[in-house]
């Protein structure tokens, strides 16, 4: 599938509405990714990859702790796609033009 789902689903109030977006996901052929605690079995179930913090934090604590994640995540996509993940994309030219008009030579 070339459409990835990603959901953060540590326990409390949204966890179940989290668990429904990993399977609707699914059913729209979509891969799944789950960031969630050492202990999940729902989510994780029905995820197609996991990824699992240690420890058991609340739901508030969770995201910026799973904002690693994401970071490693987006490093690696940007290699196997072919970017240079320190470069912003810059060295794609579309990107370096959009880049040069945001934040023309000298301005930053």
């Amino acid at each position: 599938p070339e459409v990835t789902t990603v959901v953060i689903a540590p326990p409390g109030k949204s966890y179940q509405r989290l668990h429904d977006c990993v399977r609707t996901g699914q059913a729209a052929g979509s891969r799944g990714v789950a960031i969630v605690t050492a202990s999940d079995e729902g989510v994780a179930g029905d995820a197609d990859y996991v990824i699992r913090v240690p420890g058991e934090l609340d739901e508030m604590l969770f995201p910026p702790l799973a904002t690693i994640v994401f970071q490693v995540l987006g490093y690696y996509l940007a290699i196997e796609r072919g970017y240079n993940p320190d470069a912003l994309r810059t060295d794609d030219l579309d990107h370096a033009r959009a880049w040069l008009t945001a934040f023309p030579l000298g301005t930053h």
